[in-house]
């Protein structure tokens, strides 16, 4: 049984009766980079998924030109896996295309899931996707 939330109607929806619910609704799409580093040094794993968006109101011209994908989101897999990228997708509405996974230093890994860098992400996303 798949039970999720749908945000567009405020109610959760069981999938396995609802099969075209989600693609009722027009979805957000977001291309999502999963990236990874060395585990700790407990051996805990370093991953996680930065997900962009270009803005809506963009153009075609304009983003060949002038735009480029704004992120929007970095979720931290932990040992959740992919399940932590699906619940973010489902919270957001969106669907999305991964692409290749990127290695990082363990420096730049602390950047991604920085306070700064996450900040960032969330006035992009309230920019892009709205309350």
């Amino acid at each position: 049984m798949a039970v999720i939330y749908c945000v567009k109607c405020d109610m959760h929806i069981d999938l396995d009766d609802d099969v075209g619910h989600v693609e009722a609704h027009e979805m957000n799409q977001v291309t999502v980079t999963r990236i990874k580093t060395k585990n700790d040094i407990n051996g805990n794993p370093r991953r996680a998924w930065i997900i962009h968006s270009i803005d809506p109101g963009t153009t075609v011209t304009q983003v060949s030109r002038y735009s480029y994908a704004s992120c929007i989101g970095v979720v931290e897999e932990g040992y959740s896996g992919k399940d932590a990228l699906v619940a973010w997708l489902v919270c957001y509405h969106c669907k999305s295309i991964e692409l290749d996974d990127i290695k990082v230093s363990p420096n730049e890994y602390n950047r991604f899931i920085g306070k700064a860098w996450t900040l960032g992400c969330i006035n992009e996303r309230y920019r892009i996707l709205g309350g």
